[in-house]
């Protein structure tokens, strides 16, 4: 069966499958359009996948909401699907109920190149984005996110204010054949 939590307004705010799935025979890209599929029938546009991984027989992926071309980290959904027939195994919005809004945006006061400068040479940028990051007291910032790897193969994302030109996180890719974590 499956439980769901509404908000007093019937919008789903979370729900869980207790079905354990069986042997997987779908791939990734169908599971992941399942999971897109599932975000527009709850009303939820402009998401963009951000990272996945498969457990269990489910693949669950975070999507985040873009607006003009940042993702807004904050806004996170989490939907999980049966890699056996592709039903929703779990779906968490709560993060996108509570968050989302339009934002206004702050220009970035330093440009790509400066933030890039604060990355370490031991590190490889083979990404970058703009990203909304919540901060500690509840405060957003809007940052550069660099996706890197180090000599050793271990992958990085660092999260430079794009106002500041301050560190403000680092996070550890967890990257292997069911998918990417981050620490």
């Amino acid at each position: 069966y499956t439980v769901y939590v509404t908000d007093q307004g019937g919008q789903i705010l979370s729900a869980l499958c207790s079905r354990l799935p069986g042997k997987e025979t779908i791939s990734v890209e169908t599971a992941l359009s399942a999971a897109k599929s599932f975000l527009r029938q709850q009303g939820l546009q402009g998401m963009e996948e951000s990272y996945h991984i498969v457990e269990g027989g489910v693949l669950t992926v975070n999507f985040e909401f873009a607006q003009d071309g940042a993702l807004c980290y904050p806004d996170l959904v989490k939907v999980g699907v049966a890699m056996d027939n592709g039903s929703i195994m779990s779906y968490d919005a709560k993060g996108y109920i509570s968050c989302h809004r339009e934002r206004e945006l702050p220009a970035a006061e330093i440009s790509s190149q400066e933030a890039r400068q604060t990355v370490s040479d031991a590190l490889t940028i083979r990404a970058e984005r703009m990203a909304v990051i919540p901060s500690p007291g509840g405060e957003e910032r809007l940052c550069y996110e660099f996706t890197c790897k180090a000599a050793d193969g271990r992958g990085f994302i660092l999260y430079v204010n794009a106002v500041t030109g301050a560190q403000e996180k680092i996070l550890i890719l967890l990257q292997d054949d069911a998918g990417t974590l981050t620490l």
